[in-house]
This record gives structure tokens, sequence and C-alpha cells, in this order.
């Protein structure tokens, strides 16, 4: 936030010619990492010119050397980058992939991941502007350690907790990894009515699939709950997640499968009783009670009319 303040207080006092980067983010700090380790983060730049400008990124302290850049949307990590062009007055984001050397030895090492304008001479060439020659730097302390710590946290998000019977149950499923270790989290997921089990099934993480890195965010494919048997009615869903066999996280959450013929009754007596409680002001006793002498008053009037009829034909 210090930088922030700082690149902010430039911007309005500084001629917009001379300062034209920054960076709007917090240090990054790294505890407990291991040697070997594959950190990821995402750094938002901010060209505050009026003009297109490029701009060199690097890594400087401690830490040079272990940092590589890269395009926002190049998850695959396969095209590294040095440099990037941002238009006029805009923010972009850079993703950048620092890797600890497996010979690192324990200790806390501090740096900076370093953005800084690219202006050209009077040649036309393009160099490091003199201007800002120091640039602006995001902070970075890793300190090294010999523990594994497993952290993880995950989001478990059901897209609808009711839905007809030829719908099917769906949870969005998001991994953080908040340790000092690359994990490849299972998913245990149970089903029951009415404390009878419907589904009860275990998802290993793909094999194929990379696994979750530190500092890493993913979102899993949709989970689907698909019964084509399923009756309705209320259900409970129980989730474990685990990591080497491990129960890290555990949640669960009610939801309801409505069958469409049976809303369709229930909607129709609930209009009824809200009927009903219409007739007695709001009081579903009265109501029931002017009803029955609403009827017992239609039954004395149809007897009181029979009567008649009946007496009349007798004379």
């Amino acid at each position: 936030m210090k930088k922030l303040l700082i690149f902010i207080i430039f911007s309005i006092f500084i001629p917009s010619n001379i300062f034209a980067i920054g960076q709007m983010t917090e240090p990054i700090i790294i505890d407990n990492a291991l040697r070997g380790q594959e950190v990821i983060e995402t750094l938002t730049l901010l060209n505050s010119k009026d003009k297109e400008e490029s701009f060199v990124l690097s890594a400087s302290g401690d830490i040079d050397g272990w940092a590589t850049f890269y395009q926002s949307d190049d998850l695959d990590f396969s095209d590294p980058i040095e440099s990037v062009t941002i238009p006029a007055r805009s923010y972009f984001s850079v993703l950048v992939k620092i890797n600890i050397p497996i010979d690192t030895p324990n200790k806390n090492y501090a740096g900076e991941l370093v953005v800084k304008s690219i202006s050209k001479n009077e040649d036309g060439e393009e160099g490091v502007s003199s201007n800002v020659g120091f640039g602006v730097g995001r902070e970075v302390s890793i300190t090294i350690t010999d523990n594994e710590i497993i952290d993880l946290k995950t989001a478990i998000i059901p897209l609808e907790y009711s839905f007809e019977k030829d719908n099917n149950l769906e949870i969005k499923i998001i991994h953080t990894n908040n340790g000092n270790i690359s994990i490849k989290p299972s998913v245990q997921i149970k089903i029951t009515k009415n404390n009878e089990t419907a589904f009860n099934a275990i998802f290993p993480y793909a094999e194929n699939e990379e696994p979750i890195k530190p500092g890493e965010r993913k979102e899993m494919p949709l989970f689907e709950w698909q019964d084509a048997n399923k009756e309705a009615g209320k259900y409970r869903a129980e989730i474990k997640i685990l990591v080497n066999g491990e129960v890290v996280q555990e949640e669960d959450f009610g939801f309801s499968v409505v069958d469409p013929k049976l809303e369709s009754i229930n909607n129709f007596a609930d209009k009824f009783l809200a009927g009903v409680a219409v007739v007695g002001w709001g009081s579903m006793t009265l109501g029931w009670i002017f009803i029955g002498l609403f009827f017992v008053i239609i039954s004395i009037v149809f007897g009181f009319v029979y009567f008649l009829k009946k007496h009349r034909i007798t004379k």
C-alpha cells in the first residue's frame, strides 16, 4: 500500500512524461517455502501516460534469476516474455513464476519484481528510460524451510438448492493451495435421503492433470449427480476433501428434488389454504369456522326449501 500511495503522489505532482509506471499490488511474502518449489503470482501494472508504452520486466536482489514472466492468458507457461506493451491509461496483468533453486540454503531471501519503462533515444533505438531507471518494484520475501505444509481451502458451491427430477445436482469445486507443496486432492461426495444413502463415491484427482501448485487457485470440472430414478424429496450432500487419503475439509448442505406434478398439487393446496385464511381475516381457524357456518346455513336453506315443497305437494 505504501508503494501505491507513493505512485499516486508522484502521478499527481510529477509530469506524466517522467513517471509512467506503477504496480498496484501488495508485497509477496512466502513463508515455509521448499527448495525446488514453484510459486505463481499475478502482477498488475499501470501505464499512467496518455499514450501506449512498453515496459521491461525483471527480478532483483536475492531472487535475481528466479523469476520468469508470462502473458496472463499463457496458463501453460509455454512462452516467456521479458517486456510488455500497455495501452494508454490502462491496467495490465502478467503472470510471474518464481522457481526456488533446489540447492538454496535455509534462510530468508528478499528481492523485488521490477518494471521499467522503455523509451527511444534520439536515434530511434529503444532502451530503458533514464528518467525512471530505478523502476517500480514489488517486494518479495521468501523464507526457505524443510517443513512440508499442507494447507488447502476448498470452496464448495451448489449451483441450485432445489431442482426438478429431470435435472441434476451440480456442484462447483474450487481449490486454493495455501501450503508449500503441490497437491492432488480427491473429493468424496455422499448423498442421503431420510438417512439412507442414495449415492457415495470418491473422485480421485485426474492422473493427467497438473497438481495444484502452492499459491495456486484451481476450479475443477463441474460435478453432476445424475440419477434418472431419484425420488422427489429433501436430500443432504456430505462432501469431504482428501489429500493423501487424509480428510482436510468437510462440508454439507441440504437440497430438494421436486416432482412438477406434486408441486402443482402442493401449489393448489397452498392457494386454497391461503384463501381460507383470507375468509377468516388472516386467521386459518376463523376461516374454517366461517366456511363451516356457510355450509350449515346452506344446508338449512336447502332443508327449508325441501320442506316447503313437500308440504305444498301433500296439500
